[in-house]
C-alpha cells in the first residue's frame, strides 16, 4: 500500500474520531466479532450491490475501501485494517467483491494519534453472503487486542461511494476456548502503563512571544521598522492537539530583559511600567534593561529601530502547576534571539515555468529577500491562485497545480509583508496548446 494512501486513510480516520457522535448505529448493530484464543473473527455488514472500483484519482486524495476494527490492547493503541486502494491515478474496476478483496492487504498497526507504526499482517479475508470477513489467527496478536476482555472495539468502513464515513462500536462475543480472565495484577500493571503514556504524551510549553515575527523554536526574525508586541505564551500539548494561553496573564510578578534596547527600542506606553536602565561600563557593548512588574501585563510594545541579533529573556515565572500529569515540567525563565533583518524588497516564486499540464507537478514554493538581497530564511510566504479557488498554502506546504482549470492563463501569487510576486501559467489539457 502506497505511503500516500495510508497517510490519507490515517487523516480519515482521525476525522472520524472527532465526528464519532455524529455518526449512526447502523454499522455497530450489523456488525460482529467473535474471538476465542485461537481465532478473531470480524463480519461488516452485508455490502450493497454496486459497480466496484474507483474513479481516476485526482493526485490528492487516492481513494479505495477500508474495514477495520481498532481499540486500545495491553501495550498499546491499535488497529486492524483490511484495505484495497488505488496506487496509482488510473480508474480501475472489479467483476465483483470478491475480485476487489483479491487485491487487498491486512495491516495491523500499532499507535494513536496521526502517526501509526503499520506492518503486513498474516489473516484471510473474504466475502460470504456480500458480507466482509476478516479472520486472525495470530495468537499473539489475539491476546494483545483482547487479553483485557474489552466488552467493545472500534470498528470503521468506507468506500469511494459511501456518502457517508461510517464509523461505530461493536459488542465484543468471547466464545470457546475463551480468552481467560485477566488478573487484578495485569489490568493494575496496564492502567499504570496508560497513566505514564498519557503523561509522556502531554507536554507543557511556556514560550516568548513576539508579534509580528516569523520562524520558530528560539530564534526569531523581524524587520527593521516593525513594531512589535512582546508578551508570554503557555500552551499544553497532548498528540497533535494543543490548547492554552497566547495572551500575557500568566507573566505574574517575572521581569524580562531586553538584550539591546537600542535594537529593540521602547515606545511610550500609554501606562508607563517601572523600569531602570543600567548605565553602559567600560568594555559593556550594549545597553541592558530590566522592567519589572506585578500582576497581569500589557504586551511589551517595541520597535526593530536597528539591524542585528538581541536577545529577550524572561524570569521569575510561576511554578506550574500541574507538574505531576505533564513530561516535563516548563521552566520558570525563557530567552529567545530575535534577529532584526532589513525591509523586504522583493518576494520570487520558482520554478516559472511558461506552460503547465493539468495534473502535473512541479509544486510552486516562493523565497522572499531584504533590500540587502539576503533571503528571509524561514519565512513563510503564502501562495494563492486567484484563478482556482485553491486556499492559500504557507511555503513548507507548496500547492500544486493540481486545481489549476485548464485552457488558459493563469496567476500564480506570493505575498509577504507587503511585496508580491506574480506567476501567468498557461494551463493545457493536451500536449498542444
Amino acid at each position: 500500500m502506497t505511503s500516500r494512501f495510508r497517510s490519507a486513510s490515517l487523516v480519515v480516520i482521525a476525522s472520524c474520531l472527532l465526528a464519532g457522535a455524529a455518526v449512526g448505529q447502523s454499522l455497530g448493530d450489523a456488525t460482529s466479532i467473535r474471538v476465542s484464543r485461537r481465532e478473531a473473527r470480524i463480519t461488516f455488514p452485508r455490502e450493497r450491490p454496486q459497480p466496484w472500483g474507483w474513479p481516476a484519482s485526482d493526485g490528492v486524495y487516492l481513494p479505495g475501501y477500508r474495514w477495520s476494527v481498532s481499540g486500545h490492547g495491553l501495550h498499546d493503541y491499535w488497529r486492524v485494517e483490511l484495505a484495497a486502494g488505488a496506487d496509482s491515478n488510473e480508474a480501475r474496476s472489479f467483476p465483483s467483491l470478491d475480485a476487489l478483496l483479491a487485491t487487498a492487504k491486512l495491516t495491523a498497526c500499532r499507535g494513536g494519534g496521526m502517526v501509526a507504526t503499520c506492518a503486513p499482517l498474516a489473516g484471510a479475508a473474504r466475502s460470504d453472503d456480500g458480507h466482509v470477513v476478516v479472520t486472525l489467527r495470530d495468537s499473539a496478536l489475539i491476546a494483545e487486542l483482547f487479553g483485557l476482555r474489552p466488552e467493545r472495539r472500534g470498528v470503521f468502513r468506507d468506500s469511494p461511494v459511501s456518502s457517508q464515513l461510517e464509523l461505530d462500536s461493536v459488542r465484543v462475543e468471547y466464545v470457546d476456548p475463551q480468552v481467560a480472565e485477566p488478573s487484578d495484577s495485569l489490568r493494575s500493571w496496564v492502567a499504570e502503563r496508560r497513566r505514564l503514556e498519557q503523561k509522556n504524551d502531554r507536554r507543557a510549553i511556556r514560550a516568548i512571544r513576539v508579534a509580528p515575527s516569523w520562524g520558530w523554536g528560539d530564534t526569531l526574525w523581524v524587520a527593521l521598522g516593525d513594531t512589535v508586541e512582546i508578551s508570554l505564551a503557555a500552551f499544553t500539548c497532548s498528540g497533535d492537539v494543543c490548547s492554552g494561553n497566547g495572551g500575557t496573564d500568566t507573566w505574574g510578578d517575572s521581569s524580562w530583559v531586553v538584550g539591546d534596547s537600542t535594537m529593540l527600542a521602547p515606545l511610550r506606553p500609554a501606562e508607563p511600567l517601572p523600569s531602570m536602565t543600567k548605565p553602559r561600563s567600560r568594555g559593556q557593548l550594549s545597553e541592558i534593561e530590566v522592567v519589572s512588574h506585578i500582576g497581569p501585563r500589557p504586551p511589551a510594545r517595541r520597535v526593530a529601530a536597528r539591524v542585528g541579533a538581541t536577545t529577550i529573556h524572561v524570569g521569575g515565572l510561576k511554578p506550574y502547576e500541574d507538574s505531576a500529569h505533564v513530561a516535563a515540567v516548563p521552566p520558570r525563565a525563557l530567552t529567545n534571539l530575535v534577529v532584526v533583518r532589513p525591509p523586504v524588497s522583493r518576494v520570487v516564486i520558482h520554478p516559472r515555468p511558461d506552460t503547465v499540464f493539468v495534473g502535473a507537478e512541479p509544486w510552486f514554493m516562493a523565497d522572499a529577500f531584504d533590500t540587502a538581497g539576503g533571503l528571509l530564511l524561514h519565512a513563510t510566504v503564502p501562495i494563492t491562485y486567484p484563478d482556482s479557488g485553491l486556499r492559500a498554502r504557507r511555503r513548507w506546504f507548496e500547492a500544486p497545480t493540481t486545481g489549476l482549470p485548464p485552457g488558459g492563463r493563469r496567476r500564480i501569487v506570493a505575498a509577504f509583508r507587503g511585496v508580491a510576486d506574480t506567476l501567468t501559467v498557461f494551463v493545457a489539457d493536451t500536449v498542444k496548446r
